[in-house]
């Protein structure tokens, strides 16, 4: 729904928050409907991973949909644990290496999307996709021998 849509809404929910409670719970409400209408990482995420005609999420994390989502899922609940503290998310987050991949991943992914918005060829982006991994690759062979 559109901002326009969704401020009269915003206004109802703000009315009935209870006077009575706490001003630091109060404001904290506040602030959560404020961002109500807000897309959230995990949809963003899964959006740009569907993106056609080149899914480049599935081809840069080598995943299928199924993959994909667990891989949304760990990525959401790492920035929500880093930025909340939030111990239920703690046993379901990227760490150490993975959380590495995964960073260097997400900055090749941005990279591709921006270059395919100024129109770079596609044949160059594959190529560019497939030598990364080529080298992710190596270096998890070498990793395992370690």
């Amino acid at each position: 729904m559109s901002d326009e849509e969704y401020e009269p809404i915003r206004e109802k929910l703000v009315n009935v928050i209870p006077a009575s409670i706490e001003d630091g719970f109060r404001d904290s409400l506040k602030n959560k409907i404020k961002y109500g209408n807000e897309i959230s990482l995990r949809k963003r995420l899964l959006d740009f991973s569907r993106v056609k005609p080149v899914p480049w999420f599935e081809y840069i994390f080598k995943n299928n949909d199924e993959k994909t989502i667990k891989i949304v899922d760990k990525i959401v609940n790492t920035r929500n644990y880093l930025t909340h503290y939030d111990s239920e998310s703690k046993g379901k987050i990227l760490e150490h290496d993975e959380l590495i991949r995964t960073n260097e991943k997400l900055k090749l992914f941005l990279a591709i999307l921006l270059l395919e918005q100024v129109r770079a060829p596609t044949e160059v982006l594959f190529n560019i996709v497939h030598a990364l991994n080529k080298a992710e690759d190596y270096r998890e062979a070498i990793r395992s021998q370690e």
